[in-house]
């Protein structure tokens, strides 16, 4: 059984949110910063020069996707919710346990700690039936769920090495 956020968890985690997510904007006008201001005509050094591009490209990476951090956290729990919602009622019209979930966190980073550790369980749960058609199935359908995931990993990965 989910239970359902409080409002006041709710609340704390949205402004939470909200400063956090100022510091990505911040860390990429950094990096811009950084690689107008190094443009300049001063000699340098070819290591000096490598390790300050270097910094400026990362600051300028993590600053271009970290707005979407959550984003794509709260899509990837909600792929791992509809996955084992899935896989639980296969179950369950097969006559099969799966261990209950865990409780609902408000908190998207400790959900989805709770989403792998479910994920888990129903995998062991589902290879105590390995070989029958229904369980074979559903594991495949974690399988597919996991690679939607990293798929949204893939797509912040993408983002931050277009930069």
């Amino acid at each position: 059984m989910l239970l359902k956020p409080s409002n006041a968890g709710r609340a704390r985690w949205a402004a939470d949110r909200l400063i956090y997510e100022a510091i990505g904007p911040l860390m990429r006008h950094a990096g811009e910063a950084l690689t107008t201001r190094h443009s300049g005509t001063a000699p340098k050094d070819v290591r000096s020069d490598r390790e300050f591009r270097q910094v400026a490209t990362l600051l300028n990476r993590i600053g271009s996707i970290w707005p979407h951090l959550f984003d794509s956290l709260a899509r990837e729990n909600r792929v791992f919710e509809q996955t084992l919602e899935r896989v639980r009622a296969e179950c369950s019209a097969n006559s099969a346990e799966l261990p209950l979930p865990t409780v609902a966190s408000t908190d998207p980073l400790v959900r989805y700690r709770e989403c792998l550790v479910d994920l888990d369980r129903a995998v062991q749960a589902l290879h105590i039936h390995a070989g029958e058609p229904w369980a074979d199935a559903e594991i495949r359908r974690l399988r597919a769920g996991l690679a939607a995931a990293a798929d949204i990993q893939g797509e912040l990965i993408d983002q931050a090495l277009a930069v």
